[in-house]
């Protein structure tokens, strides 16, 4: 049992404006389908009535123009559901969605396998005209609880929303337009792959599965490059990857799959509330409680630091001594902390964890390059932004009344000219991977800090 479709039907540019009003109430009515019998709402149980109902409430309230009228289905697998209790159905979730605000109209059409119900209902408000208006998330927040309780009244399995296929343009279609050379197309291929790669051989393997892949040297730029050409275009020509930019070199993509094993620390730096613990775990005589013992290298820390300590218990004069004296200690302790954590043994094993880290942060680097670059262009951008500002407009009643009709058909339009579920998605997307590799990009920085400035101890 599944609720397959929430949709609105729009103002018409040309003729009547209305009559895609019309048109929706006449063949949810049609009778063919319903066997003249399964027909309930407050509007009337024909075509003119219901219509000139409807159209009376918005003249009332002078709100003609824009969405004309929402058309929810209600849809049951066979052998599910009877006729009769797919009407009941229909009924109690009029009242108790709509609950006499909206004049309404509901049918059971009987012609297929599967029953189903058809529900029309007006856009503008019967009680105090104000325009209904669906928005993301409503499904979960309004009308599951109504159709949950339904579903155990009636002794069914509980509904499943299935959302409609969106009318406009397709969004291969858009980007090919927007895009007619493919470079974006690939670029979101070579991320898509290096994501899902733990090697280079791995990543060739997966673009090997939509492109033609050709392995050539260039001798100007002295390195290795890589050729595609997509296999639903093979009239065209094959692009090479250093075109894309930096971040789509050999090297750039070699690196950014192997940042894909390593691991990112979450911070080296430990606040002074652990400094006491850890003392206690190293105990004397050089030793953990675990049974990892120091180093030479790190026994250099934990004896400048009891070196320190001693200092402290003998200073008799000055507090301010006594305190400089402390937080020399804890840094110290700090300093034997962060060569623990990260396995620095030796004086080597610090420069090549410092290496290390600065390699990672110029792949993450690229990374992110590589999506801020992947970004829409200004136009689209915009379009975006206003898109979600009506949406959240309505949402929060902040649509002045003369223009909510403006504002519906403006929403009408950019569905019908953009992919915008899939540009929001895909910029919701980027944006939260923006934020994880900016925090990860600032974690290694804090980390080769803190390295740097124990190298720099080591020189003295």
């Amino acid at each position: 049992m599944a609720i397959t479709k929430l949709s609105h039907v729009k103002e018409r540019k040309s003729g009547n404006p209305n009559a895609g009003l019309y048109n929706c109430i006449d063949y949810i009515l049609n009778p063919d389908k319903t066997e003249e019998r399964y027909i309930g709402g407050n509007a009337g149980s024909t075509t003119q009535e219901v219509y000139n109902r409807m159209m009376a409430t918005k003249q009332e309230f002078r709100k003609l123009d824009g969405r004309q009228c929402y058309h929810f289905i209600i849809s049951f697998a066979p052998g599910e559901t009877d006729a009769i209790t797919c009407f009941n159905i229909a009924q109690d979730f009029c009242e108790k969605y709509l609950a006499g605000k909206y004049e309404y109209v509901f049918s059971v059409h009987t012609d297929h396998a599967h029953m189903h119900a058809h529900i029309v209902f007006n856009s503008v408000s019967l009680v105090d005209g104000v325009k209904y208006h669906y928005s993301d998330g409503q499904w979960k927040s309004n009308i599951q609880p109504i159709t949950d309780q339904l579903c155990e009244k009636y002794g069914l399995k509980k509904l499943t929303y299935v959302p409609g296929k969106r009318k406009g343009v397709d969004y291969g279609t858009w980007r090919e337009k927007k895009d007619p050379s493919g470079s974006q197309r690939l670029r979101e291929a070579i991320d898509m792959a290096i994501a899902q790669s733990d090697s280079y051989e791995d990543f060739l393997s997966i673009m090997r599965k939509s492109y033609q892949v050709k392995i050539g040297f260039s001798q100007k730029w002295n390195s290795e490059y890589l050729s595609f050409k997509d296999f639903k275009t093979p009239v065209g020509r094959y692009r090479r990857n250093y075109v894309l930019g930096k971040s789509y070199t050999v090297a750039s993509i070699q690196k950014r799959i192997s940042l894909n094993k390593m691991e990112i620390p979450e911070s080296l730096k430990r606040l002074p509330p652990h400094i006491r613990g850890f003392e206690s775990s190293i105990g004397s005589g050089f030793r953990s409680a675990n049974g990892l013992y120091l180093t030479q290298h790190q026994k250099r820390y934990m004896i400048q630091y009891w070196r320190l300590k001693n200092s402290e218990r003998t200073v008799t004069s000055g507090t301010g001594n006594i305190r400089e004296y402390s937080k020399e200690a804890d840094r110290n302790l700090r300093d034997l902390q962060t060569v623990q954590d990260n396995k620095i043994r030796t004086v080597q094993d610090l420069s090549s964890r410092l290496d290390e880290l600065n390699q990672m942060t110029d792949s993450i680097r690229r990374e992110l390059r590589a999506i801020q670059s992947s970004r829409e262009d200004s136009e689209t951008e915009n379009v975006i932004s206003e898109y979600l500002s009506i949406q959240s407009a309505f949402a929060n009643a902040a649509v002045p009344i003369e223009m909510e009709g403006k504002f519906e058909n403006r929403l009408d339009e950019i569905e019908e000219n953009y992919p915008i579920e899939e540009l929001i998605h895909q910029k919701e997307s980027n944006s939260k991977k923006e934020k994880q590799l900016q925090k990860e990009i600032k974690n290694l920085q804090q980390a080769s800090r803190r390295l740097s400035k124990l190298k720099k101890i080591q020189k003295r």
